[in-house]
């Protein structure tokens, strides 16, 4: 064979591996063309799968809005103000926020295929109050009291599958009742003895005791040698007792005067120091009554005696609003506890301190005590320091009792020599944002003599004062026996304003606390 004849022969051979080469590379093509065009698919599908995604979500987000907004409508008006201090919790069951819409405005119901948001609540409330049915129990704690859980659902149509792609976010939003100021009750303005008549004296009104403020004793009072209830420059005066009145023989203790006579009298039996149930008898002497031994001079007077309704503490923590409850977590600094141990007591002054609570805070930097709201002491309370001046507006809650040394002055402001203005000297330092109440559970003790306090004390035990000359500046309440030793007011505080807690003030005003426990 020639070489032109090879050569023709081996090009006839390559025209058949062209054409295999050639469909081999389109192939090739193909496949890449394929896969690009499916990975590309697929990127768009994934991108609008995300795209949907994060529409439900952003709409599950809306309807959480929604429900929260609901929510605090409930709570509070236009301004941010709380409104609601009287709905139990049972009741806030009605408040639940719940509801549909399709997006983005209409109304029509969410369906299978619709693009939609939704929100639902639960009220988890505490053993033995009927809230949302079903929900977990919830265990109060400081102020907190209840709990909402919310749910908000957000559902978008699936670009890459059937059905819908669902978002849902949920959290809980406490219910608080922290403390806030209220208008001061009538007792707080008062001296009142809870204890009912025996066969004896219950109060004893000793040497030189002088009262200018309403007086409610249930029992028996007597009177020691220049005992006065008198009227005070703001004709304040007025003594209900719910047994008998002993003035004493010969001596010039006395009820008014004949030309600053009480407001008002009212005794349901003698008055005449004969210790019997016959009616008190006065004359009406023209612009008073007195009696026959001309010692008792008010503008009116009545036999029978009505007494204010006290509310009592639950100390025991069965009340939602209980002190020991509601205190919560806490913390000191200093050395300072709340919990002190048996045989000590929590002390109001000594070392420097901070104790923080839920419910308010109470601080000493060696020189002046700081209070703000309700601190709870389970235990006793004393101070080390003799002579200090407090500011700030606040209850102290004892679940032991105060016992106080001799000589102890708690004063507002900070006036004369000794570092502190009482007895009561002048104008009480803007007594709007600065009075101290101090509850006991078991007892007050003021010392045996010159114990000084601008405040109010209340005990759900006996209240006992020094022999000494003593001035407590405010609201002395007990449920059982008062001595007042010696007790010189001339003239009795309006207190003007106070925390919730206390008896016979008002509730604390529901509130909504920080959401938390958000789940995405």
């Amino acid at each position: 064979m020639t070489i032109r004849e090879r050569l023709t022969s081996i090009r006839a051979e390559e025209h058949g591996m062209a054409l295999v080469l050639a469909v081999l590379i389109l192939a090739i093509v193909s496949v890449a063309a394929s896969s690009v065009i499916l990975y590309s698919t697929m990127g768009q599908k994934d991108a609008a799968s995300k795209k949907s995604g994060a529409s439900a979500y952003a709409l599950a987000q809306a309807a959480l809005s929604v429900a929260t907004t609901q929510l605090t409508a409930a709570y509070y008006d236009a301004s941010g103000q709380p409104t609601n201090n009287t709905a139990t919790l049972g009741a806030m069951t009605t408040w639940a926020p719940g509801g549909s819409q399709q997006s983005p405005t209409s109304s029509a119901p969410c369906n299978t295929s619709s693009t939609c948001m939704t929100w639902s609540s639960m009220l988890e409330c505490p053993a033995g109050v009927a809230c949302t049915s079903g929900a977990p129990t919830y265990t109060p704690s400081g102020i907190k009291q209840a709990l909402w859980h919310i749910t908000g659902t957000g559902r978008i149509y699936n670009p890459s599958g059937t059905g819908n792609l669902t978002r849902t976010i949920t959290i809980d939003v406490p219910v608080d009742a922290p403390p806030s100021q209220s208008q001061v009750p009538s007792i707080f303005k008062e001296v009142y003895s809870g204890t009912p008549p025996s066969s004896g004296c219950d109060v004893n009104a000793g040497q030189q005791i002088l009262w200018a403020a309403p007086v409610f004793i249930k029992g028996n009072l007597c009177f020691s040698s220049g005992a006065a209830i008198v009227a005070g420059s703001a004709n304040v005066g007025r003594l209900v007792v719910g047994g008998w009145i002993d003035l004493g023989n010969g001596n010039n203790a006395r009820i008014g005067t004949s030309t600053t006579p009480i407001a008002r009298l009212e005794v349901a039996q003698s008055c005449d120091s004969s210790h019997t149930a016959t009616p008190c008898t006065l004359t009406n002497a023209g612009s008073y009554y007195t009696n026959a031994a001309g010692r008792i001079f008010t503008s009116s007077y009545s036999q029978a005696p009505t007494f204010p309704t006290l509310a009592s503490i639950d100390w025991t923590g069965t009340d939602l609003l209980s002190p020991v409850r509601q205190r919560g977590k806490w913390n000191c600094t200093g050395g300072h506890t709340l919990d002190p141990a048996s045989g000590t007591a929590f002390d109001l002054t000594g070392t420097p301190y901070t104790c923080t609570t839920e419910a308010g805070w109470i601080k000493w930097d060696g020189t002046t005590l700081t209070i703000n709201g309700n601190i709870y002491v389970n235990g006793d309370l004393t101070t080390s320091t003799l002579q200090f001046v407090y500011a700030g507006l606040g209850n102290i809650f004892v679940g032991g009792s105060a016992t106080f040394a001799n000589n102890i002055a708690m004063c507002v402001g900070q006036t004369d020599s000794q570092g502190h203005d009482c007895p009561y000297q002048a104008a009480w330092p803007d007594m709007a944002n600065n009075f101290m109440l101090i509850l006991t559970r078991t007892g007050f003790v003021g010392g045996n003599q010159n114990f000084n306090f601008e405040g109010g004390i209340y005990s759900d035990a006996n209240i006992t004062l020094s022999a000494g000359q003593t001035h407590v500046y405010g609201p002395i309440v007990t449920l059982g026996t008062l001595d007042p030793g010696q007790q010189q007011v001339t003239d009795f505080p309006n207190i003007l304003d106070m925390f919730t807690g206390p008896p016979n003030t008002s509730k604390p005003y529901w509130t909504l606390g920080t959401p938390t426990n958000g789940t995405y």
